[in-house]
């Protein structure tokens, strides 16, 4: 019996090794454009949290698994938006008119109850033919 658990116990350790190995592969062979994006995406959040004198928060599992099938369902270094410390309605809307184009497939927007969604933005929003979706408070 111990032979057994040795045996699945080696063969564990070996496929955890394997995977790690892939994703290692993975991560050096993403072509240099991904990589910029990516790096300069990560340079606009930690300039953010440096502006507002903040700590991120730590994600819960929940959240890293919804964002990790974001990215895997949405490209996301495609639409990478700039960064202010102190943002307006009406400077959230032209980012989204930068980010969404005129033939999108897109249907809502989700967003949080914060004071720069106003009403007005709603309906601006609605203009770009986006239906608006609030997270609950």
């Amino acid at each position: 019996m111990s032979l057994l658990h040795n045996v699945w116990h080696f063969t564990g350790t070996l496929l955890t090794l394997l995977v790690d190995v892939v994703r290692f592969l993975r991560l050096c062979l993403r072509p240099p454009a991904a990589l910029a994006a990516e790096n300069l995406f990560l340079r606009k959040q930690l300039a953010l949290y440096q502006e507002r004198h903040s700590k991120p928060r730590r994600a819960t599992d929940a959240t890293r698994l919804a964002l990790v099938w974001l990215a895997r369902w949405f490209d996301w270094r495609q639409d990478l938006a700039n960064v202010t410390a102190h943002p307006t309605a009406s400077w959230t809307f032209q980012q989204l008119r930068e980010a969404i184009p005129t033939d999108h497939p897109y249907r809502f927007l989700i967003y949080d109850r914060d004071s720069i969604f106003t009403p007005q933005l709603d309906q601006s929003i609605g203009h770009l033919g986006l239906r608006v979706l609030k997270t609950p408070p």
